[in-house]
């Protein structure tokens, strides 16, 4: 390809200088045809040239957000991550263990060509199964079986904890989303990456898990209806590390106790963040690896709104649900019709070197867009709008508050994996 992309230069050069040597022996207006078509194909062939730069999966961590793609064939994104780190020395909170335990879980699933199982339909399968209609599945012909439902299990152990040679703490679980019941703060609801959807009724003293039956346990972002909390919605998948797989949306209409997945016109992708309009509490707004989604009718179905790839992070502007914001990989997008149509907002942020970004928003003053940027593993700086996300300007850029010392000394981190940002709800200056 490089090759071709010289000779195509060599040779579009060839005929520039051959337009301008026979210039007298041509009409004007044959001449300006000419040079403007050549001026054209050079434009073309060094665009070309940047966007293979941009591809370039040796000088950029493309394989973090290939990760997440799981019609990407498993083998691409295995070559990506190691040309990437082919000359690079691996180094703490890099990602590179995040993603050989991704690589190590792909291994177990993809068929020999590399693809991934279609997770969705399999799981349809085993309802169906589940639910008594299990002829056509039944490749084995060994019937159905009768299960005794009676008796009185007790777990006996062991119940251990095996020792897990990281010096952390065990048994810790990572946990993606917290939600709030509207009007019971007794309640509420958590989801964690890789376990599940669970409940609290006494103020987290106790806990319940809901649904370990279903097809994905990662949960990435929580949504209360705010005048009917029975109906709850959480976005599938594992944003961060890609620890479990996306689903897109599941609905509950009975407080957490049962789910159903609602994906038409979205499909199975991880949800990084999901909002419910409040004063339209039927229109739902989903950032996702796979661009932003849209639905008018409670989650029924879903309409593609903007289609560039990994968005992590989406809000409502307080007080005026028109104006709505949203993040991939750094750069900022804004709405001001409701999620219907998006465009890029550049004015005061940086052009490049950015993976990871989060925003927040505060009702104590609507106009304020907090934006805190990541390049690469580190903290990329704050970022302030005054004026409803139209421009930015930079607050901080140091310490590197992503470090793994408590000072913010250190040259590392995790920016593109754990990251998150919320404000006070009693000052809007102060950020956690």
């Amino acid at each position: 390809m490089e090759q071709l992309l010289k000779s195509g230069t060599n040779n579009i050069i060839w005929q520039f200088k051959f337009i301008i040597r026979f210039e007298n022996s041509i009409d004007e207006s044959m001449k300006k045809l000419l040079l403007a078509l050549s001026l054209f194909l050079i434009c073309l062939i060094a665009n070309s040239q940047d966007n293979q730069n941009k591809q370039d999966t040796s000088e950029y961590p493309y394989w973090i957000l290939m990760m997440q793609d799981r019609s990407i064939n498993f083998y691409s994104t295995q070559s990506a991550f190691e040309k990437y780190w082919e000359n690079r020395t691996v180094t703490k909170s890099s990602g590179w263990k995040q993603f050989k335990r991704w690589e190590w879980m792909a291994l177990q699933i993809i068929d020999v060509q590399g693809n991934f199982p279609d997770e969705e339909a399999q799981y349809k399968n085993l309802m169906k199964m589940i639910n008594g209609d299990a002829s056509e599945f039944d490749i084995f012909n060994i019937g159905s079986a009768n299960c005794n439902k009676q008796g009185n299990w007790k777990e006996l152990g062991p119940v251990y904890i095996p020792q897990n040679n990281t010096g952390q703490i065990n048994g810790m679980g990572r946990l993606n989303a917290v939600a709030l019941h509207p009007t019971d703060t007794n309640t509420f609801y958590v989801g964690a990456a890789a376990g599940g959807f669970w409940k609290t009724h006494d103020g987290g003293k106790t806990w319940a898990v809901y649904k370990d039956s279903l097809p994905t346990l990662g949960v990435s972002s929580i949504a209360v209806h705010p005048t009917n909390p029975d109906t709850i919605y959480f976005g599938s998948g594992d944003r961060d590390a890609n620890d479990a797989s996306g689903f897109g949306v599941f609905r509950s209409t009975d407080g957490g106790n049962s789910w159903k997945i609602s994906n038409s016109g979205m499909g199975n992708h991880i949800v990084g963040k999901l909002i419910i309009d409040p004063s339209k509490p039927s229109t739902l707004i989903a950032a996702t690896n796979n661009g932003i989604y849209r639905s008018t009718n409670s989650g029924n179905t879903w309409t593609r709104v903007n289609t560039d790839a990994s968005f992590k992070d989406v809000a409502f502007m307080p007080n005026n649900s028109s104006i709505v914001y949203a993040s991939r990989v750094g750069l900022f997008y804004r709405s001001s019709d409701n999620g219907v149509n998006w465009s890029q907002i550049t004015s005061g942020l940086p052009s490049s070197g950015i993976t990871r970004g989060v925003l927040a928003v505060s009702p104590l003053d609507s106009t304020l867009v907090y934006l805190w940027l990541a390049n690469n593993s580190v903290n990329a700086g704050v970022f302030l709008s005054k004026d409803g996300g139209v421009n930015f300007s930079t607050m901080s850029t140091t310490p590197n508050i992503h470090a793994n010392t408590t000072d913010g000394s250190g040259s590392s981190g995790q920016a593109w994996y754990d990251k998150a940002m919320t404000i006070d709800p009693n000052d809007a200056g102060i950020i956690y």
